[in-house]
């Protein structure tokens, strides 16, 4: 515990190795590749400020995760939302459900990006629009605690008590026609007035924001490295990514390698029975591109 913070300076110097990160991608000699990569950095500490200053687990806010302006956009098709949790405490989650295609909830340990413990485990449980009770106003309402109390009539929803976050998936077919949802989370336990975060706190998340590229970038790129140290090029590897994809999806990702005068064709059956597919293009750093 500290009561004095270190020299802007100090915290500063923390970024300064991350440049290094460059050597994990496909062409580290390549001056676009670091050109790219650094104009990524300054986009994850954008986002890594809002992931650890913005709200905790006593008084969680729904804020934004990966979109079209935060790096590291695995779905075009998503939205992404992400709120701290406390699982020994209880919650309310209410709001509209709008028309989107689907709304999904994931709760678990270790936010991808943040600091890890020894328990982290990305899924615990999961809920989506076939788990969630709407009304006819299109109204929702979902409650986190460990028993249902009697004539409860929402949505009920257990997490467990190592739980820290909970991760919102936003997915559209129609994005100029649905609706995304409206919706907040409310603690039903104190304290529930807010506080001045203590200077120890303070330091520990700016190291912890400081850091942030330091484990989501090899996290990230170590998606693709793996695909391509697995398979080679121009081959589909069937994944779940396990820990950290979607439990209820499967991923068939593939590093391709095209020259000039060729052309990528796809070509697969689908399944009769198909709630959601999709087909995207990435960039070399796992970011969605806009093809």
């Amino acid at each position: 515990m500290t009561d004095k913070l270190a020299p802007w300076s100090d915290y500063v110097d923390i970024l300064k190795s991350q440049g290094d990160l460059l050597e994990l991608t496909w062409k580290p000699e390549d001056e676009a590749y670091r050109a790219d990569v650094y104009a990524q950095l300054p986009s994850n500490l954008s986002y890594a400020y809002i992931q650890y200053f913005q709200s905790n687990g006593d008084h969680p806010e729904f804020m934004p995760l990966w979109n079209s302006v935060f790096r590291f956009q695995p779905n075009p098709d998503d939205v992404y939302y992400y709120a701290p949790l406390d699982g020994r405490r209880r919650y309310r989650i209410v709001g509209d459900r709008g028309t989107i295609h689907m709304l999904m909830f994931q709760f678990g340990n270790g936010m991808m990006g943040m600091e890890r413990s020894e328990i982290s485990q990305q899924h615990s449980s999961y809920l989506d629009e076939k788990d969630i009770k709407v009304d006819a106003n299109g109204k929702f309402e979902i409650l986190l605690a460990p028993e249902k109390p009697e004539g409860y009539t929402g949505t009920w929803h257990p997490i467990r008590e190592d739980v820290d976050t909970v991760m919102v998936r936003l997915r559209s077919y129609d994005w100029g026609n649905e609706v995304d949802p409206r919706m907040a989370i409310d603690p039903l336990d104190p304290p529930f007035r807010k506080r001045r975060m203590p200077i120890a706190e303070i330091d520990n998340k700016l190291r912890g924001a400081l850091t942030l590229s330091e484990r989501l970038v090899p996290l990230f790129y170590g998606m693709q490295n793996t695909t391509l140290a697995n398979v080679g090029k121009n081959k589909f590897e069937f994944t779940g990514y396990e820990g950290l994809g979607l439990v209820q999806q499967v991923y068939w990702p593939a590093v391709f390698e095209v020259q000039e005068d060729e052309a990528l064709i796809i070509e697969t059956e689908l399944p009769d029975v198909r709630p959601y597919w999709n087909i995207q293009v990435n960039d070399p750093y796992f970011n969605a591109m806009n093809v």
